[in-house]
């Protein structure tokens, strides 16, 4: 089914002698306009082009600019000249439903060229003026993602769905623009007959527009299965990520509890209990796991429990005092190295700061400049001061190119603010740590006086007879609050293994969709429409007379990038002109046809201004209107613009079903010499 068919074309312009312009209506099949050269065929084209929002084929810049004098200064008429007062474009379009609208288009005006009014009706053929009337915007930020702008409501009225595409160097997805579509449906006379998609914009920044393009319109699923490889892959890198999170928890939960993290797993998609991470803590010279080690202290407060009203033996209270002297010595000896960190860790936030500040004086100087360049100011700025700007350091002269271009304005900013962000993570990062090892003092201050205030109990008990021992007393009360810090250690030890299964589980998850994706992306049913468009490509291209090469069946579609390859060489570096204009036709020709054997998101119609490039024989171009009124796309809708002598064109298309527009010396003319006009 035909996505888009054109209905009709309506060029006003109003003069300081009436009304100027032109009326066209488009039939289904082939169309063609015919007129002499510099007659305005081009500006009946690019008209339409104008009227649809796509001129970014046409140039790269947006907006009227595109369109030629004739539509917006003066029009030279059997020898008078007409200043144009205003002027706008209007096209009739229908979409598979039959539902028809009416674009108007501002060229020069009270109205601005950006906004685009549809009429619910037929316009061109009704003026009663009675539709309903709908503003949009165009060429401006949303205009394809937001309800009113312009070629997201062309989406919705054609029933299509554009994906979302990655940009180059960029993790942002952006629309598969309708601008990058139409190089594939329209050629234009200037850039389109050079190669295949010549005129495709760049200026979106999508990555490998020309392949998307042809797999948006053929439909294929390889564009699906490569954006769903990389989503799968994103997920897979984030399961990874928070894997390595929480090991980076456990570890510093680990040293804050003076123990260390042992055994922890790589990321997998099975987690079997032996594999599970443990707490090791080393105790009287034994390694055990936390769970071990609560077990321990549990049976040492029972110990204490019993013996609150006993004097502890002198043997067992000279182990005791001297175990907390070792281990007094061994935490002194962690706070020693904790404090050297982060004395270290203080210095390197200190060199931090003097960079991100170095670097905002900079940016603040380079901004400077910009304002007085703008301003006018002539005076010689060098930039190039063979500096690093980050660190200021002299560059060699080897190392510099011999033609060293120094970097503009704009881009010296831009790059100076991108190391402001990138040391600004590292000054968060250098912050957190800081504020981590601070408490990690603190906490290991806290276990050493706790040890000390135990160490001096056992002394007492040592040097003084009592019934009670103090030193037991201060024990128990110290073993308590280990054990509640074990039970909430190992409490953090079971919740962090239930989130790596959990992440197990979504990682295998993730896996399998990956192995499920076709090796190569291509689905049978793709690899299948490829070669059916490469037969039809082949075909048309022996029927439209190519004979650069010999061995034409050897002639492959790549699926590297869809172009036409024989030996491993571009077809068209291997082509005369004249069959490099062959290929395009057949290239363009077997895309539409595709729409008689499978459903593809194509918009069903196809634009050539003056196809019949480098002289071609007629032979070629009689074939090429065969083609184009084919019954495989009788239901489709082709136009085609030619300067071509009358009697020529009439000789080849006598015998096919044909809409011709006859032009004749002038495209814009008085309103009373329109082709169509319902006054």
């Amino acid at each position: 089914m035909q996505k888009l068919t054109l209905k009709g074309l309506k060029i006003n312009i109003s003069t300081n002698d009436g009304i100027f312009g032109q009326c066209l209506l488009f039939q289904k099949g082939l169309n063609v306009i015919r007129a002499e050269n510099t007659s305005g065929k081009t500006t009946i084209i690019s008209s339409i082009i104008y009227a649809l929002g796509v001129e970014a084929v046409l140039s790269a810049k947006q907006g009227n600019t595109v369109l030629k004098s004739v539509l917006k200064e003066k029009i030279d008429f059997e020898n008078k000249t007409y200043n144009v007062l205003e002027s706008y474009v209007l096209l009739e379009i229908e979409n598979e439903k039959k539902e028809i609208i009416t674009i108007k288009r501002q060229i020069i005006g009270t109205q601005n060229s950006n906004l685009i009014s549809v009429y619910f009706g037929s316009l061109i053929t009704n003026e009663i003026n009675q539709f309903k009337k709908k503003d949009f915007f165009l060429n401006q930020d949303g205009a394809a993602q937001r309800d009113r702008g312009f070629h997201k409501f062309l989406e919705k009225f054609m029933d299509i769905k554009l994906p979302f595409v990655p940009k180059y160097n960029d993790d942002k997805q952006i629309p598969l623009y309708i601008q990058t579509l139409i190089p594939l449906m329209f050629i234009e006379q200037v850039r389109g007959w050079s190669g295949i998609q010549a005129t495709i914009p760049k200026i979106y920044g999508i990555e490998a527009v020309t392949n998307l393009t042809f797999e948006y319109l053929l439909n294929l699923d390889v564009m699906q299965n490569r954006l769903n490889r990389k989503e799968i892959k994103k997920e897979l890198d984030k399961n990874k990520i928070e894997w390595n999170k929480i090991s980076d928890y456990m570890e510093s939960i680990a040293k804050e509890h003076n123990c260390y993290l042992e055994s922890f797993p790589s990321i997998t998609v099975e987690l079997k209990k032996e594999d599970y991470p443990n707490f090791i803590f080393d105790s009287e010279s034994k390694k055990v796991t936390s769970y071990q080690f609560l077990s321990l202290l549990r049976e040492k407060l029972e110990e204490c429990n019993l013996n609150t009203t006993l004097k502890i033996d002198s043997k067992e209270l000279e182990n005791k005092i001297d175990l907390l002297n070792k281990e007094i010595i061994i935490l002194n000896g962690k706070l020693r190295e904790n404090t050297i960190e982060l004395m270290n860790e203080k210095n390197v936030l200190k060199k931090y700061e003097v960079q991100i500040s170095e670097l905002w004086k900079s940016i603040k100087n380079y901004k400077d400049i910009r304002t007085i360049v703008k301003l006018g100011s002539d005076e010689k700025i060098n930039l190039a001061e063979h500096k690093c700007p980050t660190c200021k350091s002299i560059l060699e002269d080897s190392l510099q190119k011999e033609n060293f271009e120094p970097m503009d304005l704009e881009t010296n900013i831009k790059f100076l603010e991108s190391q402001v962000d990138a040391i600004d993570i590292l000054i968060k990062s250098s912050n957190h740590r800081i504020i981590k090892l601070n408490q990690l003092e603190n906490e290991i201050k806290q276990i050493i006086k706790e040890k000390r205030d135990l160490l001096s109990s056992f002394t007492k008990d040592a040097n003084y007879s009592s019934v009670i021992s103090e030193g037991t007393i201060r024990e128990k009360i110290s073993l308590e609050n280990e054990i509640r810090k074990l039970e909430y250690l190992n409490g953090i030890l079971e919740s962090s293994i239930e989130n790596l299964i959990l992440i197990t589980s979504l990682y295998k998850e993730n896996k399998e969709k990956l192995e499920d994706l076709p090796q190569n992306d291509f689905s049978d049913k793709d690899i299948e429409k490829i070669n059916k468009f490469g037969e039809q490509f082949l075909e048309l291209l022996k029927s439209y007379g190519y004979s650069s090469i010999a061995k034409i069946h050897e002639i492959q579609i790549t699926k590297n990038n869809y172009q036409p390859f024989l030996d491993g060489f571009d077809l068209t570096l291997e082509s005369s002109a004249s069959d490099n204009i062959r290929i395009i036709w057949a290239y363009s020709v077997a895309l539409l046809y595709m729409t008689h054997w499978y459903k593809t998101n194509h918009f069903g119609f196809l634009i050539f201004d003056e196809p019949e490039q480098q002289r071609m024989k007629d032979t070629s171009s009689e074939q090429l209107y065969k083609t184009l009124s084919s019954v495989k796309i009788s239901n489709m809708q082709s136009i085609i613009a030619t300067s071509e002598d009358e009697k020529l064109l009439l000789e080849k298309i006598k015998n096919i079903k044909c809409n011709v527009l006859e032009l004749s010396n002038k495209a814009i003319v008085p309103k009373n010499r329109w082709l169509y006009n319902n006054m």
